[in-house]
């Protein structure tokens, strides 16, 4: 289970991530035009220079760390995060296909979208909690399934809807499994792109990829379990008080 996830991890050299191959599923089914939004942000993606994929690993590092380590902690940023980039993409998608509109007004729509949602996602708790277990299963079942096109896109959506329906029930075990597993993954492919930066030997054994991963998933898991408490529990306890 564990080889065939981290098999899915790029090269070093390898510019796209999880979250870009995410956006570009969503995004290849909003137009096709010469040019469309779509092929300009996919163009984006695949244009960028060494320095700037190892600054956006490194940032995206940090954030996978804090996801891993911290995760459930940190849910009221993830889920304003989270807010944010599903609605830009919902945004984007009324932009295109029910405006059918120029590429600024697009890009109106999907900032709109994008402050509409995570304001929604940061003051209705329940709903912030489905939208970041659904973006966070989502996101690494596209990149770990091997499938294509149509049947990835419905798979994926069905995976998100199961898991973010789980955390509605239990919040706290699944925001903490969910974020442990999705950051450690993400952290991972990040590692590896920068870890060739660090001239380590580790990083070209065949092993490293499975190591990263595992040892993250496993520590992150932990941490967060010992340093959290179940918050619905505590205001049962009051009550019975």
């Amino acid at each position: 289970m564990f080889s065939s996830i981290l098999s899915a991890i790029p090269d070093a050299g390898e510019v796209s991530g999880e979250l870009s191959k995410a956006l570009s599923l969503i995004l290849s089914f909003l137009g096709s035009g010469e040019g469309s939004p779509t092929n300009a942000l996919n163009g984006l993606l695949s244009g960028m220079s060494t320095s700037q994929t190892y600054f956006l690993a490194g940032v995206s590092l940090v954030f996978a760390l804090l996801g891993c380590f911290f995760g459930y902690k940190l849910s009221r940023l993830f889920m304003t995060i989270t807010g944010f980039f599903a609605g830009l993409i919902l945004g984007a998608i009324v932009g295109i296909n029910v405006l059918k509109a120029s590429n600024g007004i697009v890009i109106l729509c999907a900032v709109i979208g994008a402050l509409l949602l995570s304001i929604f996602a940061f003051k209705i708790y329940q709903a912030g909690i489905f939208l970041l277990c659904f973006f966070l299963a989502f996101t690494v079942s596209v990149n770990v399934i091997p499938l294509q096109g149509t049947i990835l896109l419905f798979v994926c959506v069905v995976i998100g809807f199961v898991v973010g329906t789980l955390a509605l029930k239990y919040v706290r075990p699944v925001i903490i499994l969910v974020s442990a597993l999705t950051c450690a993954y993400s952290a991972s492919r990040h590692m590896m792109v920068l870890g060739p930066l660090t001239g380590l030997a580790f990083f070209k054994e065949s092993y490293a990829k499975l190591a990263i991963f595992a040892g993250l998933f496993l520590l992150g898991t932990l941490i967060q379990f010992v340093t959290t408490r179940d918050e619905d529990s505590g205001r049962k306890d009051k009550k019975r008080r």
